[in-house]
């Protein structure tokens, strides 16, 4: 995958950066409770035709569920996966803002197309 989730799912490192990505996205501390925080979200090829994977890495997961499931975080994800060419296959950045263990809000920030061949070898690009 392009973005790898560090230790301790302290930072997200991006491998390819494009244009206008962080090559990192780091914990940003606001407060002693309050943290902005990387995750990842990945739908990617299975190992059957016609399958595909959800992959969610984060400190909290229900972030990335919340945002997933909520109209707004939906707004927002569609917005950033039409404005990339709206992939079959893709990785996505996604920032939490967190207090304590209470999501305040979520947002993608980065996506790439995931264009490798799953385990069975078929092309995922069709």
């Amino acid at each position: 995958m392009n973005f790898s989730l560090g230790t301790g799912e302290a930072s997200v490192s991006n491998h390819q950066p494009t244009n206008g990505e962080q090559a990192r996205y780091d914990v940003l501390h606001q407060g002693v409770a309050r943290q902005v925080e990387p995750s990842l979200v990945a739908v990617l090829p299975g190992r059957s035709p016609g399958k595909k994977l959800l992959i969610l890495q984060s400190r909290h997961t229900s972030a990335l569920v919340a945002m997933m499931t909520s109209k707004v975080g939906d707004s927002l994800f569609q917005k950033m996966y039409t404005a990339h060419q709206s992939p079959r296959y893709f990785e996505m950045v996604v920032m939490n803002e967190i207090e304590g263990d209470h999501v305040i809000q979520s947002w993608p920030v980065a996506m790439h197309a995931y264009t490798k061949n799953p385990p069975n070898g078929a092309d995922v690009t069709q």
